[in-house]
Formats: structure tokens, sequence, C-alpha cells
């Protein structure tokens, strides 16, 4: 996923006025994406950590 979507992204939670915004993708993210969220409140989660985050939740 692109810096361009993750920008979009952005725009749109700010619209909605949310506090923090995660972003998932079962891919990755371009280098030019995780530079850009640096320093605001985006999370990107990639396919590594979101397959983490379904295995806990598998597990429990």
């Amino acid at each position: 996923v692109g810096e361009l979507f993750v920008r979009d992204f952005h725009a749109k939670i700010k619209d909605k006025k949310v506090d923090r915004g995660y972003c998932v993708t079962p891919g990755t993210f371009s280098e030019e994406a995780h530079k850009y969220v640096e320093g605001r409140p985006i999370d990107l989660i990639e396919k590594t950590q979101l397959m983490a985050l379904l295995k806990k939740v598998t597990l429990k």
C-alpha cells in the first residue's frame, strides 16, 4: 500500500475528527507510507502484525 492511499486515509480520519486511525492490509506498506505516518496519529498494520493479532484472538 502506497503513500497516496495513506494520505487519503489520514484526510478521512481528520474529517471525521477521529483521534487515531488504524490502516490494515493483508500485504505491506511502502517505505514512503511508513515515512508519512511518522508523527501522525496513524498505525500501519501489515500482514505479519495482522497474523499475530489473529492468532491471539483465535487462541482465546
